[in-house]
């Protein structure tokens, strides 16, 4: 499974909030920091705004934070506040809608996976996420700043 470009660039802003979190940063920071283009950056802010995840103000003082902690908000509201509650409801056998979904062999498939998938996402939180993200570039720099001879046995 792949997320789709908004709900990546979404979890990226969201964690990169979540480390500092009551402080507004301003959009286009976030964005380079993130590897995010600026005006897609923005897109995917005014829908998180939408939301309800994140605050958004004007002027000197302004730029986007997180509306509560972090530790309150799911990646599924992340993934869901791009993309919509969607996540496998349009029918793969047939275009459009499911003319039959009791008799669909795929529905019950896919009620499944989006059941497994829903709960998974909604067990974990930003703050979480981001606790992750920053154990993983601390174990990448103590891997970067190690001799890879060091500790080798000697011949």
């Amino acid at each position: 499974m792949r997320l789709t470009r908004p709900s990546d660039y979404a979890i990226r802003l969201m964690m990169q909030l979540a480390a500092r979190p009551g402080h507004a940063s301003d959009v286009a920071t976030l964005c380079r920091e993130g590897g995010i283009p600026t005006a897609y950056g923005a897109k995917v802010v005014q829908a998180l705004a939408r939301a309800g995840l994140v605050v958004t103000a004007r002027g000197a003082r302004g730029g986007v934070r997180l509306s509560r902690l972090p530790q309150g908000i799911s990646l599924l509201e992340v993934v869901e506040a791009v993309e919509g509650p969607t996540l496998f409801t349009r029918c793969m056998l047939w275009p459009g809608e499911c003319p039959d979904p009791g008799r669909c062999a795929l529905h019950p498939v896919l009620d499944g996976l989006r059941r497994a998938v829903t709960e998974y996402l909604g067990g974990i939180s930003v703050a979480q996420l981001a606790a992750l993200h920053r154990q993983a570039e601390q174990d990448d720099g103590a891997r970067q700043g190690l001799d890879p001879l060091a500790g080798a046995a000697s011949g």
